[in-house]
C-alpha cells in the first residue's frame, strides 16, 4: 500500500517505506497465525502473496505490458484531501491496459487479471502448511 499513488510522495514518487515495512511485518505475523490455525483445525488455507506480485510488476512493468506504474489512469491529485480524485467528470487515460493503477488506491482490470492468473498458476498463491 505504501506504493499506491495515494500513499506515495507526489513530488518524488517515493513509496511510504514505513507503511510497507509495517505491512511486511503484519504479513509475517499473519502467516504464523495461519500456520497455527491450520495445525489446530486441520483446514486448507491458501495464502495470496499480493505484495510479491505487486513489486514484480512495479519493478518490471514492461515484462507485464505496463508503461505507467506510478500515476493512475483516472484522477487528479487533490492536495487538500491528499489523494487522487477520480469522479464522473474526471479525465481517464485512453490506454487503460498500459496502466497498473486505475485510481489512487485501486489497480486496473488488467493488473487484477494478472494477479488471478499468477495465483491460479501457483506463482503468488500457495497453501499454508502447519508449523513443524
Amino acid at each position: 500500500m505504501g506504493c499506491f499513488p495515494d500513499r506515495k510522495n507526489q513530488s518524488t514518487n517515493i513509496c511510504d517505506h514505513v507503511l510497507n515495512r509495517s505491512i511486511g511485518e503484519f504479513n509475517k505475523q499473519l502467516e504464523l497465525a495461519l500456520r497455527k490455525f491450520k495445525k489446530e483445525y486441520d483446514v486448507t488455507i491458501v495464502l495470496a502473496d499480493v505484495m510479491k506480485m505487486f513489486f514484480e510488476i512495479v519493478f518490471n512493468p514492461l515484462e507485464f505490458g505496463f508503461t505507467e506504474v506510478y500515476k493512475p489512469c483516472c484522477g487528479e491529485w487533490d492536495s487538500n484531501m491528499k489523494r487522487f480524485r477520480c469522479e464522473e467528470r474526471s479525465h481517464y487515460c485512453r490506454n487503460r491496459n498500459e496502466y497498473f493503477f486505475f485510481d489512487g488506491a485501486h489497480t486496473t482490470d488488467k493488473a487484477n487479471r494478472l494477479f488471478v492468473d499468477n495465483c491460479l498458476a501457483g506463482r503468488v498463491c500457495y497453501p499454508i502448511h502447519p508449523e513443524i
